[in-house]
């Protein structure tokens, strides 16, 4: 049994580091960032390019145990990292319909469905196992979420924002996860009495609803939507970094905020 166990595991991992083969592929500068010293013509990545990182995405899908396709960690890498692969799409934003960006229009679309089954498997994960997760997965809340938003508010005539909420409602879904945040310190019985900053999760939830309140300001009136979660008296003391970027936090930014002790 311990053997099998550990076979389990090892095929987890083996997994997992194929899908981040698979995400740093996307990050290659020549086909993100545009014109390159060998062709200053190039802009995007061309189709067969795209088609080539999917296959290998369904490749290690297809492989997938089925112990592993129950196995929350390897799906979150899974849907990460299609997440990646689509929003290549974004570098060619803004969008003009014609025929061969009605292609990028449908990657933008992938996107939102790639976020959504993200955030369908972390919602089954119980806040009490957030403790023994590894920190990718919350980097990938992270990218999950500033995805969101940024296809939330992406001011584009061919673009269809209320989809975006319709398929995945991005202030819901922060609802959801500061909520579970939240409980993480009473489920597991964490003592923060006489700690003033608190437990990480719970410094998390806090900062998380300061990004809320921007973001809920930062969406059109017909996007503002009843928060299901009560708000705290003091859920004003973590103010966003002056230099938060309100337009779109990426990343790193949204990253940093988390982790920065001094807010």
């Amino acid at each position: 049994m311990g053997l099998l166990i550990q076979r389990l595991e090892d095929e987890n991992l083996v997994q997992q580091v194929q899908l981040q083969l698979i995400v740093e592929k996307t990050n290659l500068d020549t086909w993100k960032d545009g014109a390159t010293e060998v062709d200053e013509h190039i802009k995007a990545p061309p189709l067969f390019y795209l088609q080539a990182l999917h296959s290998q995405l369904k490749d290690v899908h297809n492989k997938l145990a089925a112990q592993s396709q129950r196995n929350e960690v390897v799906l979150a890498h899974l849907y990460s990292t299609e997440l990646a692969i689509n929003e290549i799409a974004f570098s060619q934003v803004p969008i003009i319909t014609n025929h061969s960006s009605l292609k990028q229009l449908k990657r933008l679309c992938a996107c939102v469905e790639s976020a959504k089954s993200w955030f369908e498997v972390f919602s089954t994960v119980p806040p009490l196992d957030y403790i023994g997760f590894p920190f990718s997965i919350f980097s990938q809340l992270v990218h999950c979420l500033a995805t969101l938003y940024r296809l939330s508010t992406l001011n584009d005539p061919a673009w269809d924002k209320n989809g975006v909420k319709e398929t995945a409602d991005l202030l819901l879904i922060l609802d959801q996860v500061i909520n579970s945040m939240e409980r993480v310190a009473t489920l597991a019985g964490l003592d923060n009495n006489g700690s003033i900053e608190g437990d990480v999760f719970s410094r998390t939830a806090k900062k998380f609803r300061s990004i809320r309140l921007q973001w809920k300001a930062n969406l059109g009136p017909d996007d503002l939507m009843v928060s299901t979660i009560p708000t705290p008296l003091n859920a004003n003391e973590t103010p966003l970094p002056e230099a938060f970027p309100l337009d779109f936090p990426d990343n790193d930014w949204m990253m940093d905020f988390l982790l920065d002790p001094n807010y």
